[in-house]
C-alpha cells in the first residue's frame, strides 16, 4: 500500500517531526520537505499575514508514504505493537480536516498463473471478454532494438482518479532496478489499484469504519471489472470461473463512491469560467479604455450568438435550458419539462444593463486611466 495525506494544521505537522529527519527540496507544488528514507512530508513557506492564492493557502501539508515507505512505517509500528488501522484511525483523528489525496492498493501474485499477466489480459480485452466500468485501457512493452526478450509489460486499465495498473514486477526488478540476481523466470504479478480523490475517501471512510483493506480492495476490484466467459448463457455473460476465484474475499464492503451528478449548466458553466471568462473582460476592459460602452459589446455577443443557433434546433434547445439557467424561474418549466418562452431582446437589454452596472460600478472601472497590455494583465491576475 502506498499512501498521501493531507494535513490542515502545517504548525501542529511541524512540531511532531523528529529532529533526525532531513529538510530538503519540495515537489508536488510544495516549498520544502522534511524526509525519512521513504516518508515524505510536504510543507509550503507562508508567512503570517502574507497575501498568497486560495489553492496555495489550502494545501495544508502532506505526508506521502512510497511503497517501501510503508515498509519501513510497519517495522516501527510492529515495535509498537500498532497496526496500520490503529495508525490511520489515530492519525485521522488527531488532525482535523486531514484527508487522503491518493490511496495505492496492490496484490502481488507469486503462484504462476499465466491467466492474470499483462498481455494475457489484453488479450481478453481484444476477445471482448473485459467488461469494465472504466473505458480507456493502455498497454505498454519495453525492450531492445537489438532484439532479446521483453523488458517491461504494463497494462492500465482506467484513468486517475481510478485507475487499474497490472505489471510484471519480475521485468521492472530485473531490468527497472538492477536486480540481477532474480531469476528471469520466476513469476511475480502486481494487481494495483490507484485511487485519488473521491476514491481514496472511500477507502480512508470504510478503514475508519472498521473494514480490512483486504475486503476494500477486492470490493473495488469487482466493482471496477470482470472477466466474463465467451459463451453466453441465457443471454448473459456470467464471469469466468477463474475470475470469480480470483477475486474472491471473506466480505464484500460496500462501496459509496458518490459520483459527480451530470449537470451540462455546470458543466459548460466551468468551461465557459476556464476558457472564455478572462479572454472576454480583457476584451471588455480594452473596449471602455479605447472610448466604448462595455454594455454594447456585450449586446452585440449575445445577439450574434440568439441569431446562430436559432438554426439548429438541438442547439435551441439548449438555449431554452441556458434561460432556465441564467432566470432560476422554474415557473417557465411547463409540465411536459419543456421551456415556455426564448430569450428576447429585451431579456438581452437587461442583461447589457446588468453587466454595464457591474463593470461601471466596480473595480473594472478604468475609463479615465491609461493602462499597457502588460499592465491590464497583471491587473486580471491579482
Amino acid at each position: 500500500m502506498a499512501m498521501v495525506l493531507q494535513v490542515d494544521d502545517t504548525a501542529e505537522a511541524e512540531r511532531i517531526i523528529e529532529k533526525t529527519w532531513s529538510k530538503g527540496r519540495g515537489a508536488n507544488r510544495y516549498d520544502y520537505a522534511y524526509r525519512h528514507k521513504d516518508v515524505n512530508i510536504y510543507f509550503n513557506n507562508i508567512e503570517y499575514g502574507s497575501k498568497v492564492t486560495r489553492e496555495r493557502a489550502s494545501m495544508g501539508v502532506m505526508i506521502e508514504f512510497t511503497g517501501q515507505g510503508c515498509r519501513e512505517a510497519e517495522w516501527l509500528m510492529q515495535k509498537t505493537g500498532v497496526s496500520w488501522y490503529d495508525y490511520i484511525r489515530q492519525f485521522m483523528t488527531k488532525f482535523e480536516g486531514c484527508h487522503a489525496t491518493r490511496v495505492d492498493l496492490a496484490r502481488d501474485i507469486y503462484e504462476k498463473n499465466l491467466r492474470i499477466t499483462p498481455s494475457a489480459m489484453r488479450k481478453y480485452i481484444d476477445r471482448r471478454q473485459v467488461v469494465s466500468s472504466a473505458r480507456h485501457w493502455e498497454h505498454i512493452q519495453a525492450g531492445r532494438t537489438s532484439g532479446g526478450p521483453v523488458t517491461g509489460d504494463t497494462l492500465y486499465i482506467g484513468k486517475s482518479p481510478r485507475m487499474l495498473r497490472i505489471y510484471d514486477k519480475t521485468l521492472e526488478r530485473i531490468h527497472g532496478h538492477g536486480d540481477s540476481w532474480r531469476k528471469a523466470s520466476s513469476f511475480w504479478i502486481r494487481w494495483e489499484l490507484q485511487l485519488g480523490g473521491d476514491y481514496a475517501k472511500v477507502v480512508i471512510d470504510s478503514v475508519m469504519n472498521g473494514e480490512l483493506l483486504t475486503d476494500i480492495y477486492f470490493s473495488i476490484l469487482r466493482n471496477m471489472i470482470r472477466v466474463v466467459n465467451r459463451r453466453k448463457v441465457a443471454g448473459k455473460n456470467p464471469p469466468a470461473k477463474w475470475w470469480s476465484e480470483f477475486v474472491a474475499s471473506d466480505k464484500t464492503v460496500a462501496i459509496h463512491h458518490a459520483r459527480p451528478t451530470k449537470n451540462p449548466f455546470l458543466s459548460r458553466n466551468n468551461w465557459l469560467s476556464d476558457t472564455v471568462a478572462h479572454s472576454m473582460v480583457m476584451e471588455l476592459l480594452a473596449y471602455q479604455l479605447a472610448g466604448g460602452k462595455p454594455a454594447d459589446l456585450m449586446s452585440h455577443w449575445l445577439k450574434e450568438g440568439k441569431a446562430r443557433v436559432k438554426s439548429n434546433s438541438h442547439a435551441t434547445e439548449k438555449l431554452r435550458a441556458l434561460e432556465y439557467a441564467v432566470t432560476l424561474d422554474p415557473a417557465k418549466i411547463s409540465a411536459e419539462g419543456a421551456y415556455e418562452d426564448e430569450i428576447d431582446d429585451n431579456t438581452i437589454d437587461v442583461l447589457a444593463d446588468e453587466l454595464d452596472s457591474i463593470i461601471g460600478a466596480g473595480d473594472f472601472k478604468h475609463s479615465n486611466v491609461e493602462y499597457s497590455y502588460a499592465e491590464l494583465t497583471d491587473m486580471m491576475n491579482t
